[in-house]
């Protein structure tokens, strides 16, 4: 990935532009990139319970779905990004926001991750992107706490990796 898309979409407001709107965004987007691979929130819950997020990835999935395998359409695989048990547990003990948002019922929470890829040589560009929505300073703080006062080379040794669930 080599740079970030920024649409002209409202921030914390996708639900009142509807899933089929952000689908044909979607396609649009992938028709013009052409990407190999899709990276997208999960469908269930958005990762913490993000109604944005929540919304994209239904989008995301929706149209890898119906599309896959149709020529002219590049992807071929699509990964959504989740969290380990481990990582939810510590999320319901530290974070308000996810403990609000995360639903109670395992069945309907985030789905098991299938790998994990390090991040930590990257982690600088991955708060970089995570500051990229004035919506999400809030959530930084809620989420990664003290992200903004331990230096990036620690920090990236606590959160050193991203997991990924793939949709088939």
């Amino acid at each position: 990935m080599d740079e970030l898309v920024l649409m002209d979409l409202p921030d914390s407001g996708l639900e009142k532009i509807g899933v089929d709107s952000i689908k044909k965004v979607a396609l649009n987007l992938i028709d013009e990139l052409q990407p190999d691979i899709l990276l997208s929130y999960d469908s269930k819950v958005g990762l913490y319970g993000h109604s944005d997020h929540r919304i994209v990835g239904q989008a995301v999935e929706e149209v890898f779905l119906e599309q896959k395998g149709k020529t002219g359409f590049s992807p071929s695989r699509l990964f959504q990004v989740t969290l380990c048990q481990k990582q939810i547990d510590v999320a319901m003990k530290l974070s308000a926001g996810f403990q609000r948002n995360y639903p109670e019922d395992p069945a309907l929470g985030l789905p098991t991750p299938d790998f994990s890829i390090r991040t930590q040589p990257h982690f600088a560009k991955v708060k970089e992107v995570m500051k990229a929505h004035q919506s999400q300073q809030k959530v930084l703080k809620d989420l990664m706490p003290f992200h903004d006062r331990v230096p990036t080379w620690i920090y990236s040794r606590v959160f050193d990796r991203e997991y990924f669930v793939e949709v088939k």
